[in-house]
């Protein structure tokens, strides 16, 4: 019953996206063929375009982002049921901060008003922590063994091992997405309207960049005296004491539906660092799972085993 329940929330906001488009099908006569279809801050139009431009680039844009999202919550919620109503959560959240945009647009057009931007201010900062909270092992961070196992190492980290995990197709597919978001809403946009977003697609367009760069470096593992260290762009995001380890081997993985994606993924106390491959290795320890991406886990597994005899 609860699976059941959990599919149709996960897929209800699609719901949403029919009666937007039924009511636009309503008032179809009575939009004018030339809609405001970009505002400032403040809700005062900055940019038009054709009502059937309008609504084809809407939905373009739209649809494959909200079937992703939903996709993710069920699937992922199948694993996960705490992370699965938590993309739910994020899911409808994104779902009513983009439809009231759409509603208010056809409101502002059919009665000639500022848009009322004040709902989505309010619903982008409800999403934002949810986002972010998410991919956070917050049970890892919070642990006392945590802070007892960093201290336990006293003297020179010395590397015994490293592996490198990255992955050239995402990094590819991650490049298209950030050309395609770059130039599509510019070339979709009228001309008033494309200073204003200018700034806006830069900045998109950046991070997107250096996730493209992230992707293509992938994740550092380090197999040393104080522990397993996991690093990215030259920084280090954990280390799994030695002493915290209570065993490991390689697995095969979904990263899609096992862990809701790719890069790191921190479900409750699970936490993935995967960049492409359905494989990898799986370490658990006294606070929860971590699973490290790699295309030849059983060579993690023996640098593991190495390090833990030499530990002993």
């Amino acid at each position: 019953m609860n699976d059941r329940v959990r599919r149709v929330m996960a897929w209800a906001p699609m719901a949403g996206v029919a009666v937007f488009l039924v009511r636009a099908g309503l008032v179809w006569e009575r939009l004018p063929a030339r809609m405001m279809s970009h505002f400032d801050a403040h809700g005062n139009p900055d940019g038009w375009m054709g009502k059937s431009e309008f609504f084809a680039v809407s939905l373009l844009l739209l649809l494959p982002v909200f079937v992703l999202l939903e996709y993710m919550a069920d699937r992922v919620g199948r694993r996960k049921a705490v992370v699965g109503w938590a993309l739910i959560a994020l899911t409808w959240l994104s779902a009513a901060m983009v439809l009231s945009v759409m509603w208010g647009a056809i409101d502002a057009n059919l009665y000639q008003t500022r848009l009322n931007v004040f709902p989505v201010w309010i619903l982008a900062i409800a999403t934002v922590p949810l986002a972010l909270g998410i991919g956070i092992d917050w049970r890892w961070w919070m642990s006392r063994q945590r802070r007892k196992a960093a201290a336990e190492h006293v003297g020179p980290v010395q590397v015994t091992a490293e592996e490198r995990h990255g992955s050239s197709w995402m990094a590819l597919i991650m490049l298209t997405i950030a050309g395609l978001v770059t130039v599509l809403p510019l070339a979709a946009l009228p001309k008033q309207a494309r200073t204003a977003t200018l700034w806006t697609v830069a900045v998109v367009g950046l991070v997107l960049l250096v996730a493209v760069y992230w992707a293509w470096r992938g994740f550092v593992y380090r197999f040393t005296n104080a522990g397993v260290e996991i690093r990215a762009l030259g920084l280090r995001l954990r280390r799994i004491p030695l002493s915290q380890i209570k065993e490991f081997r390689s697995e095969r993985v979904n990263p899609l539906t096992d862990f809701g994606g790719w890069g790191i993924k921190g479900f409750g106390s699970d936490t993935a660092y995967i960049w492409g491959g359905r494989t990898a290795l799986h370490i658990k320890t006294y606070t929860g799972d971590v699973y490290l991406g790699h295309e030849n886990p059983d060579r993690l597994v023996r640098d593991l085993e190495a390090l833990m005899k030499t530990a002993r």
